[in-house]
């Protein structure tokens, strides 16, 4: 009897980021956020082209204009001008994980998109 093995996800690495925008009396406020997740090997590859960058800035780097614009358009914002961008955690493990992705990008990138909660009264 042959057992069937079905091949392993790639492992991915991932990082949370806040999306903000300066309010009208210049305090940022926050626009949603999301998760992306890299896989492991694309992770390796790009470190090495870019070795003296933070994981924060290399996950970002590491997004398309389409993924930006898809980013967009699920927290239903423009994302033009570019908003502040913080990284928040980076690493293997997120509550996200195991989780369906909001869409997945280019090179098995998956993301996870969340909108901030809307204020009362509105």
């Amino acid at each position: 009897m042959h057992r069937l093995i079905k091949p392993m996800k790639p492992l991915l690495l991932y990082c949370r980021f806040k999306l903000l925008r300066p309010g009208p009396t210049g305090t940022p406020e926050p626009l949603g956020g999301f998760v992306l997740g890299v896989p492991q090997k694309d992770w390796d590859d790009f470190c090495r082209e870019h070795p003296s960058a933070d994981a924060g800035g290399l996950f970002q780097s590491m997004i398309l204009p389409q993924e930006w614009s898809l980013i967009g358009r699920y927290l239903r914002v423009s994302l033009e001008p570019r908003p502040v961008v913080q990284s928040t955690v980076c690493g293997e493990e997120t509550d996200e994980a195991g989780t369906q992705a909001t869409f997945e990008g280019v090179a098995g990138k998956k993301f996870w998109v969340t909108r901030k909660p809307r204020s009362p009264g509105r």
